[in-house]
């Protein structure tokens, strides 16, 4: 997979500029542009040539945690228990009520089975872009009828519970644009009915569990945009029923199992690649990173950006390269244009703006096609270096 990020420095130095992490607010658009447009045409090109996979197995759960709480409401509040930070009360409906699970359902985030068969068991807990700030609970394993877990967009800290694999009903789980760290649990593979696993945007570490491949009714798979490192296991290619593979912006080696390849019709590489590459122009050309601490209650760059897409893109430019576009004068002097007036500037912004953000559209069909891409931000520069 390519490195796309290093990518972008090496690509930005060829051109005679440095394009350090964070990116400087003292870069010319057009050297950006230069390295932005070659290293999105490397990234087609390119392909990963070595093979490799990593084993992992998943464990029985501990006896002492299946007897550690007694119901759902017992587990939910152990999990209450583990937040630290809820400015906005999210969780203040959650109190004890009796010893039934009957109050449990009324609790925000929280979805209960309404069938008769064993009614009122917690199904669902949906906490996104709640703004909470708390470690996972390991006795989130007692809702043993939870079929959805999402905690994505939050201040979520530590490690991925080793027990949250041991769920025999969860089919989505979303974890996503918090601050993890720790390994990918190879217990996750326990999970079988899962069908949507997304880790995406943490700090995670190790390499991807070759035993994920375990997870046959797996459609999405995001692990994108972390610490990960090793092969890409060979073993993901028997996921028969993959729709997207995210592995971008990682250290991993190898190459992408060529039966996912031809079942996405290149998907998985190419618009995985596309996705990270279109945030990264973002990044480069706003000066802000999807980390930032601006980014929280379902706020992210792309909403950032689209929020004054296309008439006010000027407001989320990089203060320091739009002024020294409106005044003409690019860094180092070895890229020369005239003055730059607002109109003309707002329209160049406007046009590399709508290539990040097509490039990281969801679904990933819904993508720019990447010759699109390229002769898009080949035309921003012709047109800042020509009248």
């Amino acid at each position: 997979m390519v490195e796309l990020e290093q990518h972008a420095r090496m690509e930005a130095e060829r051109a005679g500029a440095c394009l350090p992490l964070p990116y400087q607010a003292t870069k010319s658009m057009c050297v950006l542009l230069l390295a932005a447009a070659s290293m999105l045409s490397s990234s087609h090109t390119t392909t990963a040539a070595a093979h490799g996979a990593a084993s992992a197995t998943a464990s029985p759960p501990p006896a002492a945690l299946l007897i550690a709480t007694a119901d759902d409401q017992q587990a939910l509040l152990a999990f209450k228990d583990l937040v630290t930070g809820d400015p906005h009360g999210v969780l203040t409906s959650w109190t004890a009520a009796g010893n039934t699970t009957a109050g449990v359902c009324s609790w925000r985030g929280v979805g209960c089975r309404s069938r008769r068969r064993r009614p009122g068991r917690v199904t669902s807990l949906e906490l996104a872009s709640a703004n909470l700030t708390f470690t996972v609970s390991p006795f989130l394993a007692n809702l043993t009828f939870l079929g959805t877990l999402n905690l994505s967009h939050n201040f979520l800290s530590g490690n991925i519970p080793r027990e949250l694999g041991f769920l025999p009903r969860l089919s989505y789980l979303d974890l996503r644009h918090n601050s993890l760290q720790g390994v990918v649990p190879g217990s996750l593979a326990g999970a079988s009915r899962l069908l949507v696993l997304q880790l995406e945007y943490n700090s995670l570490v190790g390499e991807i569990p070759a035993n994920l491949s375990h997870l046959q009714r797996l459609e999405v798979l995001d692990v994108g945009s972390n610490q990960l490192s090793g092969a890409i296991p060979q073993s993901l290619g028997s996921l028969s029923r993959l729709t997207y593979l995210g592995l971008y912006l990682n250290n991993l080696s190898g190459s992408v199992p060529a039966s996912l390849e031809y079942g996405m019709d290149g998907d998985v590489s190419i618009q995985g690649d596309l996705y990270s590459y279109g945030v990264l122009l973002l990044e480069m050309f706003t000066g802000k990173r999807p980390t930032d601490a601006s980014f929280q209650g379902g706020r992210t760059l792309q909403s950032y950006v689209a929020s004054c897409y296309p008439d006010k893109v000027l407001e989320v430019a990089d203060p320091g390269l739009r002024h020294q576009l409106g005044n003409g004068c690019l860094s180092g002097g070895d890229v020369c244009c005239d003055e730059i007036d607002a109109e003309k500037l707002r329209r160049c912004m406007a046009s590399v703006f709508r290539v990040g953000l097509q490039c990281s559209q969801e679904p990933p069909r819904a993508r720019m096609h990447v010759g699109t891409a390229i002769k898009e931000l080949e035309a921003v520069k012709d047109a800042l270096l020509n009248d």
